[in-house]
């Protein structure tokens, strides 16, 4: 009797497992068919990992299952998707598209090349603090900067990078 239990609670979750991933590959090839080209063009080597993540979010959200912060007009579905350093405000056309978005966040990690860029060009300057923006519309990406806050013996310098200039 105990291998029977054992072999259906084995069975159980297995089969479980192999549902999750089911609905793993449907929601990703649901990104790729319909908003492919926003993830193509938002996410490279200078994205903050946890942008890339909300991004992905922004990319596979459905626009049928609208819940509270956002509001339907007629330039389309706007949408917040929250982070806990920022958030990226989207608007999705009635098909689900993602038509704009603007992303804005604090204090994430810059990626290692903006960090070595800092060092090179600012020698003795720490990076204390620093906003991410990025603009998409239209299908392309208007805006992608770092605005960086940098110490050094008691004085601070602000410094806006353009990673669309890299």
């Amino acid at each position: 009797m105990k291998s029977l239990v054992l072999s259906f609670a084995i069975f159980t979750v297995f089969q479980m497992g192999y549902t999750q991933g089911d609905s793993f590959k449907k929601s990703f090839e649901e990104v790729t068919l319909t908003n492919s080209s926003y993830l193509y063009e938002v996410k490279d080597q200078n994205t903050p990992k946890i942008v890339q993540g909300l991004q992905l979010r922004a990319a596979n959200y459905d626009v049928q299952e609208l819940a509270d912060g956002q509001s339907d007009d007629s330039k389309g579905i706007k949408v917040i998707h929250r982070s806990t350093n920022g958030y990226i405000s989207t608007v999705y056309d009635e098909m689900g598209r993602v038509v704009t978005s603007w992303e804005r966040f604090r204090d994430v990690a810059p990626p290692k090349n903006i960090q070595k860029l800092v060092a090179r060009n600012f020698k003795g300057w720490e990076i204390i603090g620093n906003k991410y923006i990025s603009v998409y519309d239209k299908e392309k990406v208007k805006t992608k900067r770092y605005k960086l806050k940098l110490h050094k013996e008691g004085s601070t310098k602000r410094v806006t990078i353009d990673v669309l200039g890299l």
